[in-house]
């Protein structure tokens, strides 16, 4: 955080994060490079039993304050992340696990 210039609040003009502007921010392109760079990092899990994919039809929960909240699963993030500098971009767990089942079940949630 140091070397982003975090820190550095008497001269945020210095620093060119700051300056970053907002239409830049979720375009395509930078996207595919996040989307790509988390392929690269992704764990596998242990499927035991084979509990993964889920059956069709059964309820599951997404419990925890990281599950829906845009502005949680970024942790201390502090950068511009929507255009609108909100967190209504960010797909959540339940957004996603919601979107899986709909599309699977072709019903609405």
């Amino acid at each position: 955080r140091m070397a982003l210039g975090l820190f550095d609040m008497n001269a945020p003009a210095q620093n060119s994060y700051t300056k970053i502007k907002s239409d830049i921010i979720g375009k395509k392109e930078h996207k595919l490079a996040s989307l790509n760079s988390a392929r690269k990092t992704m764990t596998l899990l242990l499927n035991k039993e084979s509990t993964l994919p889920f059956e069709k039809g059964k309820v599951i929960a997404v419990i925890g304050k990281s599950s829906n909240s845009g502005k949680e699963i970024l942790g201390n993030y502090l950068g511009p992340i929507c255009p609108s500098r909100m967190y209504e971009c960010v797909d959540t767990i339940f957004d996603m696990i919601k979107h899986l089942n709909e599309e699977k079940l072709g019903i609405e949630l």
